[in-house]
């Protein structure tokens, strides 16, 4: 009886071990499915996208939650709604605030979402139109993280091409 019990617990400890990696792979699944449906990406969802990225965050944060802690690194976002859909200027100035990335001289004596998307823009990380009031979608604000890491990988500098 006492073989019984333990083979039981065993098996129930195996499927625990095996159920939660599922689960966690399961929900940023379907996080970053939700993150690149959305047009234009909201508040929430770029954090989201950006902080887990940089490792600030775990990846079974909510999307509000994640737009708290944005909102904490950078003022600007203090009283921005997470469901609040971003500009491609708003995007970017997350973006080089998060990262800590700096800007060119217009960037660093003004600050903001204009220039941000300038600098991006100029430095190739943003490809194409770069409106600074145009909407972001998710699709594309996962391609500008990506550019962006993948430009400052190549550099070998880090955040700061």
């Amino acid at each position: 009886m006492k073989a019984k019990i333990v083979s039981v617990m065993a098996v129930i400890v195996v499927l625990f071990c095996v159920a939660i990696p599922v689960s966690l792979s399961a929900q940023t699944a379907a996080s970053m499915d939700k993150l690149l449906d959305e047009d234009p990406i909201s508040f929430g969802a770029a954090s989201y996208l950006l902080l887990v990225g940089i490792g600030e965050v775990s990846d079974d944060i909510d999307f509000a939650q994640a737009a708290q802690k944005a909102a904490q690194e950078n003022s600007y976002f203090k009283n921005k709604n997470p469901q609040t859909g971003l500009t491609l200027g708003e995007y970017s100035f997350l973006l080089m605030s998060l990262y800590e990335y700096s800007g060119g001289l217009m960037y660093r004596i003004f600050p903001g979402p204009r220039y941000a998307a300038r600098e991006l823009a100029f430095k190739q990380i943003i490809q194409g139109k770069a409106y600074p009031n145009a909407a972001v979608s998710g699709e594309r604000a996962v391609r500008i993280l990506e550019r962006l890491l993948y430009l400052s990988e190549d550099t070998g500098q880090g955040g700061t091409i």
